[in-house]
């Protein structure tokens, strides 16, 4: 108890002395946010479980909604742990880990808010599946169109249990940019604009938005550097994400199943599968606000191979390994785009243009998101009369 009283303590103090001088609604807002997160320090034991709804961090451009934001449900309510030595105008970097938790709420076995000062390299866990993205000078690199793969992206037919091939997505070419980079001069206003920023995406870090706090650090840190996406925890936290994808490899395996029936004999017969880029449109409601503010809306594809043979009774059975790509950039679309921006809780709505504007006085810049989950599995079998029996599946966003 003791420990939280001091949390409070030094986030009132801290809060204090930054919050001086900004604009009253935005003070006012992050205030009530402090307060929202710390204030109940006194009525929460560790070991006592409930949530903790906080201030979160912002993004992103791609939404025309400004949908109400919810409070991330679940997880132990337990002090947060605070660095007395952070400095309130620079956001330091949080190490983040989904994969042991929920992939959105932090408790103590799954997130250590541990504030330290960290590169990039260090906030986000990397796909274990081992696919390298390769990175070119517009966007991402990939594969060319392919006529051979058909329009649900299934290819060509290979005798025996695997293709000897590595799959690659379709190449991405991220869109234009919406601001010019260091087109304005800075003035005082852009680098409290800046600061505040800065703050707030260290606040959303510590109250679970992980994820939304790197992509908005990432931005304000002006580097311009492509950034890779936890994929695994965007399958497990998004389930409009996880079921599109699964409904993709379902009809996969009944194409291929339909194919390698035409062609006659019991294989096995291995297809080599690559979708077409799909674009997942966010939603702050059913998507939560951790990816919603971190990307918003992102295009993904799906790679790898399906493997089936005909079994003894007739039927046939299949083994499928895929691995789900996105693409995104993090940009603020400005004054191209009217009407533009979102909800954030506490705070209130955030037109782009605010956000633009920073990139324009080359305070912040546009970059590119990329990543790759680790391998989805998929085995079962299908009858003509019952259809598929799915006997397991493994692997991020599988139920």
């Amino acid at each position: 108890m003791e420990y939280a009283a001091v949390i409070v303590l030094v986030t009132a103090i801290s809060s204090a002395s930054f919050l001086t001088g900004l604009p009253r609604a935005i003070s006012d807002g992050l205030g009530g946010a402090v307060g929202h997160v710390f204030g109940a320090a006194d009525s929460v034991t560790a070991d006592a479980p409930g949530s903790r709804p906080g201030p979160v961090g912002t993004e992103h451009p791609h939404l025309t909604e400004d949908t109400p934001g919810e409070s991330v449900p679940g997880g132990e309510s337990a002090p947060l742990p605070f660095a007395s030595d952070v400095d309130a105008h620079e956001a330091q970097p949080l190490f983040y880990q989904p994969e042991s938790g929920n992939g959105v709420t932090p408790t103590h076995d799954s997130y250590h808010a541990v504030v330290q000062a960290v590169g990039d390299d260090g906030i986000n866990p990397r796909n274990e599946g081992g696919y390298e993205t390769e990175l070119s000078e517009n966007g991402t690199a990939g594969s060319g169109p392919d006529e051979a793969f058909d329009d649900a992206g299934l290819g060509p037919l290979f005798e025996g249990s695997s293709t000897g091939e590595q799959i690659h997505p379709p190449e991405w070419t991220a869109p234009h940019a919406h601001n010019e980079h260091g087109s304005v001069d800075t003035t005082k206003e852009h680098e409290s604009t800046h600061n505040t920023w800065t703050w707030i995406a260290t606040m959303a870090g510590l109250s679970g938005r992980g994820n939304a706090s790197q992509n908005m650090r990432h931005f304000l840190q002006n580097s311009g550097e492509p950034l890779e996406q936890n994929v695994d925890d965007m399958l497990n936290s998004v389930h409009r994400f996880s079921s599109a994808a699964e409904t993709e490899q379902q009809e996969m395996i009944h194409l291929a199943i339909e194919r390698a029936d035409a062609e006659g004999g019991s294989g096995p017969y291995t297809f080599p599968i690559r979708t077409d880029w799909t674009l997942h449109r966010g939603n702050q409601e059913e998507d939560g606000d951790d990816w919603y503010f971190a990307s918003g809306s992102w295009s993904y594809s799906q790679t790898g191979e399906i493997t089936v043979g005909r079994a003894d009774d007739g039927g046939w059975s299949y083994e499928m390994e895929t691995q789900v790509h996105m693409r995104d950039q993090y940009d603020w679309h400005g004054a191209d785009d009217e009407n533009l921006g979102v909800t954030i809780p506490f705070i209130g709505d955030v037109d782009d243009e605010e956000l633009a504007e920073l990139a324009r006085a080359g305070l912040a810049q546009e970059y590119t998101m990329y990543g790759a989950s680790a391998p989805v599995v998929r085995t079962g079998s299908h009858d003509s009369g019952e259809g598929l029996d799915e006997e397991s599946a493994s692997g991020p966003g599988t139920r």
